[in-house]
């Protein structure tokens, strides 16, 4: 007996083997795009800096706490007295909202 590929399924002939029936286009050839609008790019790059940027700052204050640990183990650490007073005076001014009583 001999077979012949093109008449396996003689029952529905008008289906070429050679076009996708879902998509309508032919097998192999690419047809999904993929546009990421002007917004998205902006977002995206604007996203990029800000990890960036949080990276950066996480960085530096990981190196500043290491920094003031080894000083204080150490003990060469020294409180600067009259900034600490300030900043307490400051801070206690926006709490109060800059009244005077």
């Amino acid at each position: 007996m001999k077979i012949n590929p093109n008449k396996i399924n003689p029952i529905y002939p008008s289906q070429n083997k050679q076009t996708n029936p879902i998509r309508g286009n032919k097998i192999g050839e690419n047809t999904d795009k993929i546009e990421v609008s002007a917004q998205a790019k902006q977002e995206l790059s604007i996203s990029k800096i800000k990890s960036e940027l949080v990276g950066t700052l996480k960085e530096e204050t990981s190196q500043k706490v290491s920094e003031l640990k080894a000083l204080i183990n150490s003990g060469q650490y020294q409180v600067k007295h009259r900034e600490v007073a300030e900043a307490i005076l400051a801070y206690s001014e926006i709490l109060k909202g800059g009244k005077d009583e």
